[in-house]
């Protein structure tokens, strides 16, 4: 059973929930429970933070995070609580507001090198680094340095490129469309949990899940749903990304098919586009929108012949007002 954990490096309740949260799966595994695999989600307190950190301002490390709408009396209890999990040498003294966006890559990163076990050690050193270090993590060199620490490998070249960044912003993507609001917010078999919550709830929460039958239902049905509400929100990069595992089959459903040319138009991976509504077209040969899309393809890939083609099948199948419009542009300009 996943257990997916949205969570930021910079929150000090996700700090908290990952100590409950350890104590939650070893208590859980004692008891004979289903096998637990946790991984990590981003999550960020501060999306739109500049790159270049800011120095937290005095009052700002005392009441943890000026986000967090908590009182003095949680805020300590929060602090008491990690402080029991480290020994006598805990210090607490975030000193860096930094954008989390490179650590949440490094975290996928260590994900893909070590699985979940090695990112879990990653964000341990993370929150060490940034609460109890003060370090600043948006800094890449501090952030290999840390990754280092962990166990990552190549971390100064990865945090050099740009790979796993279109993963990282699908997933946060993913998070605003699948209704995470808060973190760390804790996700079984499709059922939330919100907050930095007690063992107790934690262990109800798995057993609520392992009871239960998948409420995402197969995994196709989960990332068409996800990948339409990628689109809604216009972000059709990460539609396309979700897709794109379920192509490969030929039976996909045309539905499935139709959406990621829809994400491959919108994010111009026009050839990609072409590709699957040819395939589509294949199966739905009367389908005017489809034709009226292709069109389009054709017409952004400077293929107006092939556009124009389109756009007629798509006015014999079809009377919406913008297929006559295509029509009539390139009528003239067609030999």
């Amino acid at each position: 059973m996943i257990v997916e954990v949205w969570s930021d490096v910079v929150c000090p309740w996700c700090y908290l929930g990952k100590r409950r949260l350890d104590r939650a799966v070893r208590r859980w595994q004692e008891q004979g429970g289903e096998p637990l695999t946790v991984v990590l989600r981003p999550f960020q307190l501060a999306p739109a933070a500049p790159l270049e950190s800011r120095p937290l301002t005095a009052e700002q490390p005392a009441s943890i995070e000026a986000s967090v709408q908590h009182t003095p009396e949680t805020t300590s209890g929060c602090l008491t609580e990690i402080a029991r999990d480290h020994g006598p040498d805990f210090t607490w003294r975030p000193a860096w507001s930094p954008n989390t966006f490179q650590a949440h890559r490094l975290l996928s990163l260590a994900l893909e090198q070590g699985g979940p076990d090695l990112q879990w050690q990653l964000s341990e050193q993370l929150f060490r680094a940034h609460f109890g270090a003060g370090e600043d993590l948006g800094d890449r060199s501090v952030l290999a340095a840390v990754a280092e620490r962990a166990g990552v490998s190549g971390a100064a070249d990865f945090l050099a490129g740009g790979r796993l960044t279109g993963a990282v912003r699908s997933a946060l993507t993913e998070g605003v469309v699948s209704g995470v609001r808060t973190a760390p917010t804790f996700v079984v078999r499709g059922r939330a949990l919100a907050g930095a919550q007690s063992v107790r709830a934690l262990l109800d929460h798995f057993g609520a899940a392992a009871e239960a039958a998948d409420a995402e239902g197969d995994e196709g049905v989960r990332r068409y749903r996800l990948a339409r509400a990628m689109l809604d929100v216009g972000d059709p990069l990460s539609a396309a990304d979700t897709l794109r595992p379920l192509l490969n089959d030929r039976q996909v459903p045309a539905d499935v098919r139709l959406l990621a040319a829809r994400a491959y138009f919108a994010s111009a991976q026009l050839e990609s586009a072409k590709r699957e509504l040819e395939v589509f077209l294949d199966a739905q040969p009367t389908d005017d929108f489809a034709h009226f899309l292709l069109g389009r393809t054709f017409e952004r890939l400077g293929q107006d012949g092939a556009a124009l083609r389109a756009y007629r099948l798509a006015c014999a199948l079809g009377t919406a007002p913008q297929y006559r419009t295509a029509v009539d542009r390139l009528a003239g300009a067609v030999p």
